[in-house]
């Protein structure tokens, strides 16, 4: 997505005189879901034997929200898939093909079977960056590949990038235009 700088003049109403109000409001949003979505995981993962539903819940509600927030950025409308890995890779600088595995074994598994696809991933609180949102061959067969990731990584860089994303919807008009889309789509 290539964007422009809002000029000062013709901002949409939605960032003119109150644009640091709405910009901070958005900003609080994306934390206190983001924290929200930490306390519960604090406490399911708290337990010393953790179920692998309990994993599967807290893990799809982080897909959820990189969904929803890759609607706000690039308007709800376009292809779930496409943006929500155009998305990872723009604001939490994750590879492009690691990505489409995750949307593969998340978005897609869960959202037409309702679960995610057991081989394919291996789940763990916090990985050495070196080994978070890593693909590798795990054959045979051939085409078997395992997904490295840490829960606490991807919801660390989620917050990361939701600041990012904060930063740049106060000057770029086309990131107003379809935070604005967005909501009228889903409202």
């Amino acid at each position: 997505m290539n964007l422009t700088r809002t000029s000062e003049k013709n901002s949409p109403t939605f960032f003119n005189d109150d644009m640091t109000d709405k910009y901070q409001n958005l900003k609080w949003t994306f934390q206190s879901q983001l924290n929200g979505l930490e306390k519960d995981a604090k406490i399911i993962l708290s337990h010393e034997q953790i179920s692998f539903e309990a994993k599967t819940i807290i893990t799809l509600w982080l897909l959820i929200l990189i969904d929803r927030y890759s609607g706000m950025w690039a308007g709800y409308k376009k292809s779930q898939t496409k943006r929500m890995i155009d998305f990872l890779e723009r604001y939490l600088n994750y590879d492009r093909e690691e990505s489409r595995a995750a949307i593969k074994i998340w978005r897609h598994s869960l959202a037409h079977t309702g679960h995610p696809k057991m081989c394919a991933w291996q789940w763990n609180y916090q990985n050495p960056s070196k080994f978070h949102w890593k693909l590798e061959k795990a054959g045979p067969p051939e085409n078997t590949y395992r997904l490295y990731f840490g829960f606490y990584n991807l919801l660390n860089d989620l917050r990361a990038g939701m600041q990012k994303y904060c930063e740049e919807i106060a000057v770029y008009e086309e990131l107003q235009n379809n935070y604005e889309r967005y909501l009228g789509e889903i409202l």
